[in-house]
């Protein structure tokens, strides 16, 4: 879910640090928390709304906790503002497979009759 959501979550999300409405903060991340929901980030510019003196983070694209069972790439874009007080959003959701392990391990070696000691010998060697 995204969009305009009129308030800040953190004082940080305005260019002064003030909050002018912090009920209003206060309210908005309790809703966040109870609805299961998370800020999904971005990258760009911090602010995405302003009124030419005041600068804010007002727009923002918040996702449930289970996002990750369809996206597990996640990408926010703030982009420049053209013809409006707001920045628009991109959101960008794919799904990358994991990459298989490449981590071999060859029983055979176990059968070794110096398997165990060599083992012990390595591990007692601090790695650089």
């Amino acid at each position: 879910m995204g969009g305009d959501f009129n308030t800040i979550t953190d004082p940080l999300e305005h260019s002064r640090q003030v909050v002018s409405r912090p009920g209003s903060m206060y309210d908005f991340n309790e809703l966040i928390v109870l609805a299961g929901l998370c800020d999904a980030g971005y990258v760009g510019s911090k602010f995405t709304w302003t009124n030419g003196t005041v600068w804010q983070r007002l727009d923002r694209i918040l996702v449930s906790n289970n996002w990750g069972s369809f996206f597990n790439c996640l990408k926010v874009e703030h982009l420049n503002r053209f013809g409006s007080d707001h920045s628009p959003l991109l959101f960008n959701g794919y799904f990358l497979p994991k990459p298989k392990s490449s981590f071999r391990f060859q029983n055979m070696w176990v059968l070794h009759n110096e398997f165990l000691q060599i083992v012990r010998l390595i591990w007692n060697n601090p790695c650089q």
